[in-house]
């Protein structure tokens, strides 16, 4: 998700200051520079994803509070919408849309959004992690960097979808599903063109 622009402000400088720290103290903490801080919080540099979620762990907050989406401070116990409710001090048997006040419709209206922007986040980075656990020398830091470089969480969740149908359509075909293998047939062959291993004779 792209904050510059928006109508949204981060919030690194607000808890940063109410843990009573200083600029180069977070920096000392979190590996990053004094300047690099400096530029987040004045919002003329946006952190990358793992910068992200580097700073929210370190402040013990939800990567879309940080980022300033959310009014939800802790982290939200994913694909839990019982504890969903409960941080924004809703009841959810009371949840019928059109009978809802408008104060709780608002505050539903805003927070689903971040609810699925700390998802895809949150997929996005275990994704990532499983991977490149598996990856191995430069192509580690072309990937890693590119990764890093994502903050648009559609694109994140694009990402770990097609991962997860490719992994299911995978799946399928080792268990005899003649479509899923035939799928999974022409995917490699695409992938193996293109990163040039169908050039080599084994």
């Amino acid at each position: 998700m792209t904050i510059e622009n928006s109508k949204y402000h981060n919030r690194i400088a607000e808890l940063r200051k109410e843990k009573g720290i200083s600029q180069s103290k977070l920096a000392k903490d979190t590996g990053l520079t004094r300047q690099a801080i400096s530029l987040y919080e004045i919002e003329k540099r946006e952190p990358k994803l793992d910068i992200w979620i580097k700073l929210a762990d370190y402040f013990g907050v939800s990567v879309s509070y940080l980022q300033g989406i959310s009014e939800i401070k802790k982290p939200i116990k994913l694909n839990n919408f019982e504890e969903w409710f409960k941080n924004l001090g809703i009841n959810r048997n009371d949840f019928v849309h059109d009978a809802m006040n408008e104060k709780d419709r608002q505050i539903i209206e805003k927070e689903t959004p971040a609810l699925f922007n700390e998802i895809n986040i949150y997929e996005f980075d275990l994704l990532k992690k499983a991977i490149f656990n598996k990856t191995q020398g430069e192509s580690l830091k072309e990937y890693k960097k590119i990764a890093d470089s994502i903050n648009d969480s559609a694109k994140m969740s694009d990402v770990t979808e097609f991962t997860r149908n490719a992994f299911m359509i995978a799946l399928r075909g080792l268990n005899g599903d003649k479509k899923a293998k035939e799928c999974y047939k022409e995917i490699s062959e695409i992938i193996n063109h293109y990163f040039g291993y169908d050039e080599f004779d084994f």
